[in-house]
């Protein structure tokens, strides 16, 4: 039986077909953009930027990079125009910078991109690099930067220490005078003994401007975290020698102080607007928010309390004469003072037993604060690290009676005044002069004693008296006029 196999024909596509198909690929082809030409009109210069040049393995940082649009499209977030690095970045801060929802950047005009970096946790120089993108690739200048990554510090179990000493918490105690001094500047554990024998309060500074972190407002959680990680001067303060100081949480030490049964005072040091790292001078615009400046207050004095440390006093820290030191202040004597008393009214109505002082460098602001009745303490800073030449002994005395005259002469009691910063030249005999002048006239006491010694920028960096030697001399003055 024969089968006949049948084939199919083979399609001919009509010739009017193939032409149809042939004038679309070549339309589809003019018309598609090549990447050039998806970039025309786009380009970017850098204008400024705020990175690190060190980081401590695994710590973060607020960056920051401003970029002027220099070309003449406008761009726009819905065109996908953002602040892009490569995947492989070692600093951890996500590939892309988004531009706000709806924003748009006109030719001309800068836009401030911020974003957070996260150092590795592998030591040595890392490089990371950052370029505009937009709708057809990268554009504009491109912004490289190598970071030196420092292993992070050891951090000693302080409250074991503490509790070898002491094996329960001790007691608080106080005196008249009050004798304070800074507990996280550098002080070692093993000198807590030593630290008690001579001082019943420890100040903790709240550095705002160093390390801001929006997300401590308003959660107490958050604000404990970033307390634990607070220590962006102490890692700074290691490379010019003082390796101790960085051996720290700001947690630790909170709760060390009141095991060690000194009064706690948290030093909210924000208000010269760039002190952020001395050798800047632009200022943090959200901290000159009064509310929410208010809120972080009240934040991270509930974290504090919260973890069972009752603090005694908080002081709202004026600087205006670190212009000195290259820092430009956003504040004037009277937005100090509308600051003071919210933060005094708000704290108050929540945490009644905590004291309020306020005042810094310059103590006409202090006075001013005690006149409006919304503090109970005031005080002075005499910052002779700032002078060019080191002080004598004598110059340092008369500074600090000339401010406590002041003082007097504007009808500010002597009890309620602090000499809340005596940061002295390098030098026992300053120590001793300062402190012995200071208590001789009478005032509430000292809340912070410290030496400090200029870096090779001439920035100045406060270290403990125990780290020169300068305890004996401390203790020599105030002995004079102390009784335990």
């Amino acid at each position: 039986m024969n089968v006949e196999t049948k084939r199919s024909k083979p399609r001919v596509r009509s010739p009017l077909l193939l032409v149809v198909i042939v004038a679309a690929t070549l339309v589809a082809f003019v018309l598609a953009p090549s990447p050039a030409a998806a970039q025309a009109g786009y380009d970017a210069e850098i204008v400024s930027v705020d990175f690190p040049r060190r980081m401590i393995a695994g710590s973060t940082y607020q960056a920051t990079i401003v970029m002027r649009n220099s070309g003449t499209t406008t761009w726009k977030e819905k065109n996908d125009v953002r602040l892009a690095t490569a995947r492989s970045n070692p600093f951890r801060s996500g590939p892309r910078v988004r531009m706000p929802d709806k924003k748009r950047v006109r030719p001309g005009r800068t836009f401030r991109f911020r974003f957070e970096l996260t150092a590795p946790a592998q030591r040595g120089r890392h490089l990371t690099t950052w370029r505009m993108r937009g709708p057809g690739g990268k554009f504009g200048q491109e912004l490289t930067r190598t970071i030196r990554v420092k292993p992070a510090p050891v951090v000693e179990d302080w409250l074991r220490v503490a509790r070898a000493t002491w094996p329960t918490p001790q007691a608080k105690r106080s005196t008249s005078p009050e004798i304070g001094n800074v507990w996280t500047f550098g002080t070692h554990p093993a000198d807590l003994r030593r630290l008690r024998d001579h001082c019943t309060t420890a100040e903790i500074g709240v550095f705002l401007d160093w390390h801001w972190d929006r997300r401590i407002a308003d959660d107490p959680d958050a604000a404990w975290q970033w307390l634990d990680t607070e220590r962006d001067w102490w890692e700074s303060a290691g490379q010019f020698g003082v390796q101790a100081a960085t051996r720290y949480r700001k947690t630790d030490a909170i709760r060390l102080a009141d095991y060690a049964g000194l009064h706690v005072e948290l030093n909210f040091d924000s208000l010269a607007g760039g002190r952020r790292r001395y050798h800047t001078s632009r200022a943090n615009p959200e901290l000159a928010d009064d509310q929410l400046y208010g809120r972080v207050v009240l934040s991270v004095l509930r974290a504090v309390e919260d973890h069972g440390v009752r603090v005694h006093r908080i002081w709202i820290e004026n600087e205006p004469n670190y212009t000195r030191a290259g820092v430009t202040p956003v504040f004037t004597e009277a937005t100090y003072i509308r600051r003071v008393r919210h933060v005094a009214r708000i704290v108050r109505a929540q945490f009644p037993h905590v004291l309020i002082g306020a005042g810094g460098t310059d103590p006409d602001w202090g006075i001013a604060a005690w006149q409006t009745g919304a503090v109970d303490q005031v005080g002075y800073h005499v910052v002779n690290s700032l002078r060019s030449t080191p002080a004598t002994p004598a110059q340092e005395r008369d500074e600090h009676l000339a401010a406590i005259d002041r003082f007097r002469r504007a009808g500010v009691p002597l009890d309620r005044v602090l000499a809340d910063e005596v940061n002295t030249s390098r030098g026992a005999a300053n120590v001793e002069a300062a402190v012995d002048a200071i208590l001789g006239e009478g005032i509430a006491g000292v809340s912070w004693v410290t030496v400090s010694t200029p870096t090779e920028d001439g920035i100045v960096f406060p270290f403990s008296l125990h780290h020169w030697g300068m305890l004996p001399a401390f203790r020599r003055a105030i002995a004079r006029h102390v009784r335990w």
